[in-house]
């Protein structure tokens, strides 16, 4: 019997991963090729879920095989290599890095630029940052992620530091309800769903080892969480943030951090402490910018 949230995840999946490409298609008519470079483009911005997404195609497929669906004679994600090995280390961008990372995307046109830029500052998925909407942010500069675009499907409010605030104010505004609207939805989303071609040109200007969007979260959390005074010298300064912290600003719904027990909105839970921390990190990310200038 499958686990219920292992349920919910697979759901998630193919509603946000596989649905919009391949709705419209016969079963039988995917090939491995197409499963190949679906998970790859995946891979671009999002690693894990590149594998677990052609974990669950292999899934689909072997379940038709077994049931005798109609048409469907093989698994085209058969003997198909996840993308990335998962590790649990990760990537995080140095300080050097995330100066060399910005200086990068200011090659982009103002809409890419402030999307990869914003994604920095905040911490957040890419995805969420591309579905914003300017309703979303109150007069407190608090933006709430929709539970319809978050992946923990609850609200998430993530404060925007000045740094933050000052790459809105440069983006394009162009449409009264999202902030990086598509020139035309043709019945598509109506906002910018992909960054995979921007991200590429990115990495190549950066000329850095592989590294992805994802990694965002993860060099947030790893200078964060850093002391700011070392016991050694040899080790590196952070932001002396509190773990629990960090893993809020993220999103990451931890029974350590006390959401069960908060009878207020849970969106709002540690909001201050959160706040401190984005403007601690946007701070950083500003210095680092600066000192490359």
């Amino acid at each position: 019997t499958t686990r219920e949230a292992t349920r919910k995840e697979r759901e998630r999946i193919l509603e946000a991963e596989l649905l919009p490409h391949w709705k419209d298609r016969p079963a039988a008519s995917i090939t491995r090729r197409e499963v190949v470079q679906l998970v790859e483009r995946i891979a671009e911005r999002a690693p894990t879920m590149a594998n677990r997404t052609l974990a669950l195609v292999k899934t689909l497929y072997n379940s038709a095989l077994k049931r005798g669906f109609p048409t469907v004679e093989a698994n085209p994600a058969h003997m198909a290599e996840p993308p990335r090995p998962e590790n649990g280390r990760g990537r995080f961008l140095s300080v050097d890095e995330i100066r060399t990372v910005w200086k990068a995307t200011g090659k982009e046109l103002p809409t890419m630029r402030a999307i990869f830029r914003l994604t920095l500052l905040t911490a957040q998925r890419v995805g969420s940052v591309c579905a914003m909407r300017w309703e979303d942010i109150d007069d407190a500069d608090v933006w709430t992620i929709p539970a319809e675009t978050f992946k923990g499907r609850r609200p998430h409010a993530v404060p925007l530091s000045a740094e933050a605030r000052a790459v809105l104010a440069e983006a394009p505004r162009r449409d009264p309800v999202y902030v990086f609207p598509v020139g035309r939805s043709d019945g598509k989303a109506p906002h910018i769903t992909s960054t995979n071609k921007a991200l590429q040109r990115i990495r190549e200007e950066t000329k850095l080892p592989r590294w992805t969007v994802h990694d965002f979260r993860r060099t947030l959390r790893t200078h964060a969480t850093r002391a700011k005074k070392p016991k050694h010298k040899s080790d590196p300064k952070g932001l002396g943030i509190a773990p629990h912290v960090a893993d809020a600003v993220l999103g990451h719904k931890e029974a350590s951090l006390g959401f069960d027990k908060y009878t207020g909105e849970p969106e709002r839970y540690l909001l201050s402490e959160k706040r401190e921390a984005l403007e601690a990190w946007g701070a950083l990310v500003h210095q680092a910018v600066e000192e490359g200038r």
